[in-house]
């Protein structure tokens, strides 16, 4: 028995550590801050984290390749749509009244050009991979805390963990040939949390109960009577874990993983708000953007 209780001791503390690293990479990935500990890390390993966490394989799933490229795309719509606005406005009214059917063709090809490409584009999710590794080890950590390893009546449940961790294995051999093969960097708290997983599968699989339920040791009562003693009826012990125990434990663990995810949602809108009020402050202290920006503004007649 102290054996299983020392696997099982061992599973929560490595799901609680892969969990907490994968709460300082997040915190990375967002702000390029964390511990001094976790930054010196980080740094040196000539900077990999910093790689892998703003490549397009961070997320899941990987961000379009035209989102790595910075802002020169949707640069160029805003150069064309400027083309055809200014001439009309510093043609002439005789040019504009004996040409009249180059003005509507003019605004109808201005129109589309003025339209950014991510208004044209669907919304779509993309999770960080460091989220799913908070959500994946502090599942396991809660599903060892609350039930532990099942006996031998309920080892179905003891399916769950293998499997979840078995795609997990999976998941972090995925990611590290992607490091490998596709970012060409190493990020050196990512490739730990991928020796947690590592370390965490054997010990699922070592906890799953091996002897069925009918060969399962019973217990014998004993009663002394007047004869002498005699054995009777013997009890065999309840499943563990019951179906309340069971169900219980993975509505906790929604409800974890949902308050992680509204703390990831935070820090999403927490950087997005620094990054607007930084170049807003840059673009109000030049007042030559703010005048080219007036310039490059499509114009309108008043009627």
């Amino acid at each position: 028995m102290k054996r299983v209780s020392v696997r099982v001791v061992l599973v929560v503390i490595l799901s609680m550590w892969g969990a907490y690293v994968s709460a300082h990479l997040l915190e990375r990935h967002y702000f390029r801050s964390g511990k001094t500990w976790f930054s010196a890390v980080c740094d040196a390993t000539g900077g990999g984290c910093d790689t892998v966490l703003d490549s397009r394989w961070a997320y899941f799933p990987p961000r379009p390749e035209e989102e790595e490229r910075g802002a020169a795309g949707p640069a160029e719509p805003t150069e064309e749509a400027v083309e055809p606005t200014s001439q009309p406005a510093s043609a002439p009214a005789s040019a504009s009244a004996s040409q009249p059917a180059s003005a509507p063709a003019s605004q109808a090809t201005s129109q589309p050009t003025t339209q950014p490409a991510s208004a044209q584009r669907r919304p779509e999710l993309h999770i960080p991979v460091a989220f799913l590794g908070l959500a994946y080890f502090s599942a396991l950590g809660l599903w060892f805390v609350c039930v532990g390893r099942p006996n031998s009546a309920a080892r179905r449940w003891q399916l769950l963990p293998v499997i979840v961790s078995a795609l997990g294995l999976l998941g972090s051999i995925a990611f590290i040939v992607i490091m490998y093969t596709q970012v060409k960097a190493w990020c050196a708290w990512c490739l730990v949390t991928h020796a947690t997983n590592a370390l965490i599968f054997p010990l699922i699989v070592w906890l799953y109960p091996r002897r069925p339920p009918e060969q399962q040791a019973t217990v014998e009562v004993e009663v002394l009577g007047e004869a002498g003693p005699s054995l009777i009826n013997t009890v065999a012990p309840a499943p563990h874990p019951s179906v309340r125990l069971g169900c219980v434990t993975l509505f906790t663990i929604v409800m974890a993983v949902l308050c992680e995810a509204f703390w990831v949602n935070s820090m999403a809108l927490t950087r997005e708000s620094r990054e607007y009020q930084r170049v807003l402050a840059d673009f109000l202290k030049d007042g030559e953007s703010l005048y080219a920006a007036y310039q490059r503004a499509p114009r309108f007649d008043i009627k």
